[in-house]
């Protein structure tokens, strides 16, 4: 009996302690168990939380872009070109714009009103503004180029654009060209503004010359040579090379010669002015 006592006591404390770590092994089990169930269910519903704040917030984004986009965004344009011919087009203030050849004017007329005249110019246009008049202020009138705008009230103008900038010639009025953020250059009768890449320059010259095209002739009177090379390379898209024998600011031309006749301002320049002038593709060289 003793030894089974002895036995039975032996054996207590392993039993007891093999049972007490089978419990605590359960309950950590069980401990774990819930701790990750209470982790989890949170975490999954932040997930969906988050994909349904993250589109809200997309769709918030785009229908915000949509609302400034259309805000922003002017009428339907209305859009007037000329080929190989010209073109008089006028305005809803009673303003005429006569198109070059191979221009374009862009406006928008569902907006168009006193306290708004705007046009887009590609080419080449002559205008003629009329003032108009807001109560005791007089609203201006503004031609947008790619290098620059042209801001005007009531005044007749040319504007000639290429893709290095752009030259406006004043023949009445006043006119205000905003070139870049900055550079506000005012214009008086009889000037010319010249924007050429970053070179901006004004020059007083015969402003007729500058708008014969719209005539068909040019009008020359005691015309410098030197302004009837730059009317040359601008027209015709020839590059003037000069030797430096000839006395250009001598040579003065005078004369009606038809716009579209190159051959007859070269024959004209020639026995007029006693030079001799020779065309070899795209280039004039002109010699004494």
């Amino acid at each position: 009996m003793e030894n089974e006592h002895d036995l039975f006591n032996d054996d207590l404390p392993f039993e007891f302690e093999r049972s007490h770590r089978d419990e605590t092994l359960k309950e950590k089990s069980r401990q774990d168990l819930l701790n990750s169930i209470a982790t989890t269910k949170p975490r999954k519903r932040w997930r969906k939380m988050s994909t349904w704040l993250a589109g809200f917030t997309a769709f918030i984004i785009v229908a915000g872009w949509l609302v400034v986009f259309n805000r922003k965004r002017s009428g339907p344009m209305t859009v007037f070109q000329t080929r190989d011919f010209q073109r008089t087009i006028t305005l809803p203030d009673s303003s005429q714009i006569t198109l070059n050849r191979f221009s374009e004017i862009r406006t928008d007329l569902t907006r168009w009103r006193p306290s708004k005249r705007e046009v887009w110019l590609t080419g080449e246009a002559f205008f003629e503004i009329k003032k108009q008049q807001t109560g005791d202020n007089y609203e201006n009138f503004i031609v947008h180029t790619p290098k620059g705008d042209i801001e005007v009230l009531g005044t007749s103008f040319n504007v000639h654009t290429d893709s290095l900038g752009f030259s406006t010639a004043l023949h009445t009025g006043s006119i205000k060209a905003h070139i870049g953020k900055e550079e506000v250059v005012t214009l008086v009768p009889g000037q010319m503004l010249v924007v050429q890449g970053n070179t901006i320059y004004r020059k007083q010259v015969n402003v007729q010359l500058y708008s014969a095209w719209k005539d068909g002739e040019f009008h020359f009177d005691n015309t410098g040579l030197a302004e009837v090379i730059t009317l040359i390379e601008k027209y015709y898209g020839l590059a003037v090379k000069v030797t430096d024998n000839v006395p250009v600011a001598k040579k003065k031309l005078s004369g009606n010669i038809a716009v579209k006749d190159s051959s007859q301002l070269i024959t004209v320049l020639q026995i007029s002015l006693g030079l001799n002038i020779q065309r070899k593709g795209d280039s004039l060289f002109i010699t004494k």
